[in-house]
């Protein structure tokens, strides 16, 4: 199978902080205020009599009464405080300008060391990163920022001589694409191709987070060519196209990695922007409509490019089929749907023996499969001038499931709209699945989408769910089921040319 994934939202992750709450009775309300059982919890139910400090957190005692009470507000610190003065131990003021600390400092001098953070000049600064560096000054004081004498017993991590985290945080920061590209093997790293943009205005702040990353690559010493804007500008990806008419040059990119740049950063935004366009959307998170059109046309086209012998026909049909459908998912327990957009010509007889690469498109935050494969109609017209490559196209759904708290039916396959939901416990092929018309009051059991990852809990904290939250897991499954149906690609080893 040959497979390309893209992740519509972001490069960032939401995870939740908290841990299980099961603990002191069946349904964890929070009888047990023993240490142990608030440790097991991380959580804090106000309406509770606790007596005893929960662990990570600070209250507010706003009134003075040494309890916390309703509306109080609850600090949560994620790790032990730390100087954040870069490697070398020490601020500008005492650096020495060879990489030490035994001057007195320069108010003359910026940066005697050379060590200071910036996303542009000088991306692996260590100084002022907001990342705690190995050989910054922390305090060993645990997570409650407070020492044992003030508290009367030692909080996680405290005293230990080394520098912690939430361990959340940790798991967290372990699966953030950053860490793999520092710390994975190089040659792990170089055998992807990577892609990234981000709008100049996006409130998210999409475009410093694709440079951190793409940075990084940088510091491995992978080439990374960057273009500001896929048109209209001189560092463009195409110059002399507009934004709006980049489409109809798309036949002339050169998408291999020798034309366009094995690893590719893309900045899109007018910096001078009318405020009509800015309004718009010039810039931001999704971009002007033929701004949010080149984004997936350009990945998409780049990706089918460099997978090994593309399928490429200018017969002028640009007769696709949408399938909407759903499968089984031993990962959720329960019905997941997907969306697949089959390339023109997919169902004609001389073709019948032909595979096709499968490319993923990942719907972001709140978004349905049957949203994100409207995009394959465009692909097909262009598939029908020759001027990408032929594929299918997998938007899997990505909502998370809904509880019917009343009755506690779990609901995988829903549309969007919660009006229709396949019947969670039919197994058997999609045709022959019964649909739940009125499924009742259903609640989400996460907020919005799941970003593909396996959840630890629900949005009631209800710890022995992981096990049907493996959101991550069911994309495999659907995978599979795509695999079974669809004619893709086999999986195949293939020796190519870096630059290919």
């Amino acid at each position: 199978m040959a497979t390309t994934i893209v992740k519509s939202l972001l490069p960032f992750f939401v995870l939740a902080l908290l841990g299980p709450v099961s603990c002191g009775s069946e349904k964890g309300e929070g009888e047990d205020t023993s240490m142990a059982c608030l440790d097991a919890k991380g959580a804090y139910e106000p309406d509770k009599p606790h007596d005893v400090p929960v662990r990570f957190m600070f209250a507010v005692d706003y009134n003075g009464n040494g309890l916390r009470d309703y509306g109080e507000p609850v600090i949560h610190k994620g790790a032990e405080r730390y100087e954040d003065t870069g490697t070398d131990g020490c601020g500008d003021d005492l650096e020495d300008g060879s990489g030490g600390c035994t001057g007195a400092g320069d108010g003359n001098v910026a940066d005697p060391n050379h060590d200071n953070f910036d996303l542009v000049a000088n991306p692996g600064g260590t100084e002022l990163n907001f990342n705690y560096d190995e050989g910054e000054p922390f305090e060993d004081l645990g997570l409650d920022g407070l020492a044992e004498q003030n508290t009367g017993y030692k909080d996680y991590g405290e005293d230990n001589q080394k520098f912690d985290r939430n361990p959340r945080i940790d798991t967290m920061i372990e699966a953030d694409a950053r860490t793999f590209f520092n710390t994975a093997p190089l040659a792990d790293v170089r055998r992807i191709h990577w892609y990234f943009d981000g709008g100049i205005r996006d409130s998210l702040h999409a475009l410093p987070l694709t440079m951190n990353l793409s940075n990084a690559l940088k510091l491995r010493g992978l080439e990374v060519r960057e273009y500001d804007d896929f048109s209209d500008t001189d560092n463009a990806l195409y110059p002399d196209a507009t934004c709006d008419d980049l489409l109809t040059y798309m036949g002339d990119i050169d998408f291999s990695a020798t034309g366009m740049g094995r690893n590719v950063l893309v900045r899109y935004g007018n910096p001078d922007a009318s405020d009509t366009d800015i309004i718009q959307g010039d810039g931001k998170h999704v971009g002007l409509a033929c701004q949010m059109a080149n984004r997936v046309l350009v990945f998409f086209s780049m990706a089918a490019y460099r997978l090994p012998d593309p399928i490429v026909v200018a017969d002028g049909d640009n007769q696709g089929e949408a399938v909407h459908t759903s499968t089984w998912s031993q990962s959720l327990n329960g019905r997941v749907r997907y969306s697949i957009s089959l390339p023109p010509g997919y169902n004609a007889p001389e073709n019948a023996d032909l595979r096709y690469p499968l490319m993923i498109f990942l719907p972001g935050h709140g978004m349905g499969a049957d949203v994100m494969v409207l995009t394959g109609s465009l692909f097909n017209m262009l598939a029908a001038q020759g001027i990408i490559p032929r594929f299918i196209l997998l938007a899997p759904e990505g909502q998370c499931c809904y509880v019917n708290r009343d009755t506690g039916v779990r609901y995988c396959g829903c549309t969007k709209d919660v009006n229709k939901c396949i019947d969670p416990d039919c197994k058997d092929d999609h045709e022959s699945c019964a649909i739940v018309d009125d499924p009742g009051k259903l609640e989400q059991e996460c907020n919005g989408g799941h970003f593909f990852y396996n959840h630890t809990t629900n949005r009631w904290a209800e710890a022995d769910v992981a096990d049907i939250m493996r959101f991550e897991d069911s994309l495999m499954d659907v995978i599979a089921d795509v695999d079974k149906r669809f004619r893709t690609r086999k999986p195949e080893v293939i020796e190519v040319p870096y630059d290919f």
